[in-house]
């Protein structure tokens, strides 16, 4: 056993696992705005609550029970894909000449 250095954690291990599944539920594509929001609701500050996520991350990929399947597991499987193609060429829009006199210009007075 080693003796643990520095101030202890203010959240037991339940609510750091609750933490990192509440970051995983939401995974915001800012990942900076979801620290920040999971550290203020747990009275954390954003860079803390990263370092409390990442650290049940590690942990139970550590411990081996919650592993992907490995690429070439699924390569054997047969697997069905359905292809949907878009046509995202672009067109040309015909819009009226500056000077064709198709477009009438209304002239504003400004009264002061």
């Amino acid at each position: 056993s080693y003796k643990r250095i520095g101030r202890p954690s203010k959240l037991s291990a339940e609510d750091k696992v609750l933490m990192m599944l509440e970051y995983n539920r939401e995974y915001r594509t800012a990942a900076a705005a979801a620290y920040f929001h999971i550290g203020k609701s747990d009275g954390l500050a954003e860079g803390n609550a990263y370092k409390c996520i990442k650290q049940v991350e590690e942990l139970l990929i550590k411990s081996g029970k919650f592993n992907l399947p490995k690429r070439t597991s699924l390569i054997g499987e047969k697997v069905e894909y359905e292809v949907l193609l878009i046509d995202a060429t672009e067109s040309k829009v015909l819009r009226p000449q500056k000077n064709s006199g198709v477009i009438t210009v209304e002239k504003s007075t400004i009264t002061t």
